[in-house]
């Protein structure tokens, strides 16, 4: 941001007295447009797109059309790609009038009440223009989440980048007083804000002819954008009464001391608008109409006279020397937006303002995808948060639903920043999803709750495959690739039990389904048995027999197989070993020569299964590397983490 408006402490404590003496003016009217800080700045800057030129869309062609049928078709213009005024205040998108009273919060009226309503009413087509709380968004909602806890303002471009992470909810569910600023939004105004946020920020430096008209264009299109000012005292008291940088309604240069920054919303022009500019006597033309939060009984009116409450600026205005009109900031809109995915996050902090709160898909240690802050050190560090009005956090741009349709390996995490003086809690996460894009959410909890967040550091809900692993469960991955690839499956409970011993049987399984590319592809077994202690009828059946005609499974001496017997490390060794030689079973494996000295201790070169251990030990595969203490403890039972990790590895499977 130039000129007055360059992030320094001073400016900050400026504009902090600027404002309560403004505040103690005979008509109360409220302003609030002030500088950034530091981060709000780096924030913005880093997500901030410049824009040259607008392109001319359907909409911005049929008012031409329209005005050329007006005049007459011989003054039509067929090259023309926007009319000579517009006024978007008189569509049906736009809501009445609003005041904001003697609060700080033109930013969140400008960005909210009146750019994201009409943004929002248009993408669904609502009729925002009657006023229903329903239909209009609330700068309740969003003035406290970016007013650090005070009503000193906020930084209009750091508030329309908000708006495509938190969005913003009704009137109806987040009312608007003037004499309150720090209370949060209710849970059901989080859930309702995720379906009108925005995506992206743009600003058309209007310093130029060319970002002008490049603006005038974008409102041709039906648009909106929202704007800085300097407020001079000539505004701030006298509009529109003509005098003093004032003429025919018309703003054109500063009037009188400097009273504040003001945010106010583009939503027309009128090329043809004249006032005398009394600097040099002569009749100027063309101004732009932009919508004012100090009630409908203040200003001037749009372009049907049906409501006063608005502003006209010269467009010299813009190109001042002494600069009191700023850049147009707008954003574009997700084309009918519901979330496919959100979490709703319980914290409990004393101070919130130290708090970070984003979400994210993959695993915390190592995100594929994290979310844009939700909170980021907002509200003020000195008021508190509780967890019975949870805060939503919408993870559609990142997550994917698996092949089931089933959500999982998506988090919320939240930081407690070095400065805080206790730690903060993570009282409860739930997840949601809504795979067919019906409007019915399932519901899942994250597991592990609630955790304790000690300051300066980062606490997580997650929400793993499987009810009973978290995130740095030492087999996670494995046991996740393994069921992405078909081979393992959860209990009827949602829980995968990592530690239950695994049996003979239950190897069979994950074996063939391993070879044969999942559990379909496992072909029914043969009408007579190669194991009578594994019937026909038997559950592990066509496993078992997939297993025993590649040579990976030959039973015992006696001819049964033992299907329930449990598995040791030395077994499973001989199972993968005979899975992964080419051609499965031994005849392969009979022509490896095993290292001498042997790797592990307890393995000798006549341990029964020497040859096996030390096939799947080789660098090469390296399926297994023994305990830390050197040994490969052939006699331990494998579990059903063990086992998954033993697959994945002999497999090459991955998540």
């Amino acid at each position: 941001m130039r000129g007055r408006y360059g992030t320094t402490l001073l400016a900050l404590a400026c504009w902090t007295l600027v404002v309560s003496l403004a505040a103690g003016a005979a008509q109360r009217r409220g302003l609030g447009a002030r500088p950034p800080t530091s981060e709000e700045q780096a924030y913005v800057e880093a997500r901030r797109v410049d824009v040259q030129v607008v392109a001319p869309n359907a909409l911005a062609l049929a008012r031409v059309r329209e005005e050329a049928a007006r005049a007459g078709a011989e003054t039509a213009l067929p090259a023309a790609s926007r009319p000579a005024a517009v006024d978007n205040s008189m569509l049906s998108w736009f809501p009445p009038i609003g005041d904001q009273g003697y609060q700080n919060s033109c930013v969140a009226w400008a960005a909210g009440y009146y750019y994201n309503t009409y943004t929002q009413a248009a993408d669904e087509g609502l009729s925002a223009y009657t006023g229903d709380r329903a239909d209009v968004c609330s700068p309740a909602f969003l003035y406290p989440l970016i007013n650090d806890g005070v009503d000193e303002g906020a930084y209009l471009d750091y508030a329309m980048a908000r708006l495509s992470v938190i969005g913003c909810s009704s009137l109806a569910l987040a009312p608007y007083h003037e004499t309150d600023y720090t209370s949060w939004p209710s849970e059901a105004a989080w859930v309702e804000a995720l379906k009108w946020r925005t995506t992206g920020l743009y600003r058309i430096c209007t310093d130029s002819a060319t970002g002008l008209e490049a603006t005038r264009q974008l409102l041709a299109n039906g648009r909106l954008a929202v704007v800085l000012i300097d407020t001079y005292e000539s505004l701030y008291y006298d509009y529109p009464a003509a005098g003093n940088g004032i003429s025919n309604e018309v703003l054109y240069c500063p009037g009188g001391p400097y009273v504040s920054g003001h945010a106010l919303t583009l939503v027309g022009y009128d090329d043809a608008k004249t006032y005398v500019d009394l600097r040099d006597g002569l009749t100027h033309r063309g101004a732009f109409l932009l919508a004012n939060s100090w009630g409908g009984s203040w200003g001037a009116t749009n372009a049907a006279h049906r409501s006063r409450g608005f502003l006209w600026i010269a467009y010299d205005a813009f190109l001042e020397t002494r600069r009191f009109v700023y850049d147009a900031i707008y954003t574009d809109d997700r084309d009918h937006y519901r979330p496919r995915v959100y979490a709703l996050a319980g914290l409990s902090d004393t101070q919130r303002g130290y708090l970070e709160l984003r979400g994210g898909a993959g695993l915390p240690s190592d995100p594929a995808a994290t979310t844009d802050a939700v909170l980021s050190h907002s509200g003020g560090t000195g008021l508190p948060l509780s967890n019975s009005s949870r805060i939503a956090v919408d993870l559609t741009d990142v997550a994917a639903l698996s092949a089931d349709d089933r959500l999982a390996d998506v988090f919320v995490s939240l930081s407690v920043a070095s400065g805080a003086s206790a730690q903060g809690l993570i009282a409860s996460v739930e997840f949601r999803s809504d795979a067919d894009s019906d409007g019915i959410y399932d519901s899942a909890p994250a597991a592990g709750l609630p955790v304790t967040v000690a300051v300066g550091a980062t606490g997580y809900g997650f929400l793993p495959l499987y009810s009973d692993l978290t995130w740095d469960y030492w087999a996670y991955d494995e046991i996740e690739a393994c069921s992405e690839a078909g081979i393992v499956s959860g209990y009827a409970d949602g829980t995968y039990r990592p530690q239950q011993v695994i049996t003979r049987d239950q190897m069979a399984v994950y074996i063939a389904r391993a070879l044969a590319g999942g559990d379909k592809l496992v072909p029914p077994g043969p009408t007579t048995a190669t194991f009578p202690d594994v019937p026909p009828g038997y559950w592990a059946y066509r496993y078992v027999e997939y297993a025993a005609a590649r040579e990976i499974v030959k039973g015992y001496s006696d001819g049964s197989y033992r299907p329930g017997l449990r598995l040791d490390r030395g077994q499973m060794a001989v199972f993968i070993a005979r899975a992964i030689a080419d051609p499965t079973g031994d005849d392969d494996l009979a022509a490896y020569q095993p290292p001498a000295p042997p790797t592990f201790p307890d393995v000798p070169t006549d341990f029964w299964a020497y040859r096996y251990v030390e096939y799947i030990a080789a660098p090469v595969r390296a399926i297994t590397q023994g305990y830390a203490d050197g040994l490969y403890h052939p006699e331990y039972v494998c579990d059903r983490g063990q086992m998954a990790v033993y697959v994945a590895r002999a497999f090459g499977l991955h998540r």
